[in-house]
């Protein structure tokens, strides 16, 4: 999709007093997101209407209001828009969530199997990375070197492709036990 389109589409998809959150465009044609609204019918047509001859195709998707305010994951969250490119995205919450989910695909492969999870909270903008004690620690100690290649793999990992830029401030380092004591270090960022 040409730039002066894309353009042209969000400034439409803007007029509409409806809780549109992202379009996205693949081969099948363009799908506008949108959180679950009393009158979906109305809405529907409303976003039609206003793309008019802008787009060959135009798809309305309407989503439940859990899933948008307490996913079970990010990951799943953003795979929901697939490899399509997105056209638009209002408050940036998806591009950012489609940066985060590619920096920690990209730590996952890094660490393997010293890897226990990897959360995200929003609110704080920080990644907590829990650690497998028995990889990473020696009784209650961080190794120093294991830390160090940690650490530098996570620093790379946000940094690869595009920065999570103002969606992560922070990295909380957690050492999961056996018995599941855990033990943290942090870097402010």
């Amino acid at each position: 999709m040409s730039g002066d389109l894309t353009f042209d589409i969000a400034d439409r998809l803007r007029a509409i007093a409806a809780p549109i959150f992202a379009a996205t465009e693949d081969i099948s044609g363009l799908t506008v997101h949108v959180a679950a609204v009393a009158g979906r019918a109305s809405a529907k047509r409303q976003i039609v209407e206003a793309l008019g001859s802008s787009t060959t195709r135009a798809r309305v998707r309407f989503y439940r209001p859990s899933l948008l305010q307490a996913p079970r994951s990010l990951e799943r969250l953003v795979g929901r828009f697939g490899d399509s490119a997105l056209v638009y995205d209002p408050t940036g919450a998806i591009t950012r969530g489609k940066t985060l989910v590619r920096a920690a695909r990209t730590t996952r492969e890094a660490l393997g199997s010293r890897l226990c999870g990897l959360y995200y909270a929003p609110r704080s903008r920080t990644i907590f990375v829990a650690l497998d004690a028995a990889r990473v620690a020696a009784g209650d100690k961080f190794k120093v070197g294991a830390l160090a290649d940690i650490e530098r793999a996570v620093c790379a990992s946000q940094t690869a492709g595009e920065r999570a830029g103002k969606a992560l401030r922070a990295v909380r380092y957690l050492s999961v036990g056996s018995k599941g004591r855990i033990s943290t270090r942090s870097r402010e960022g």
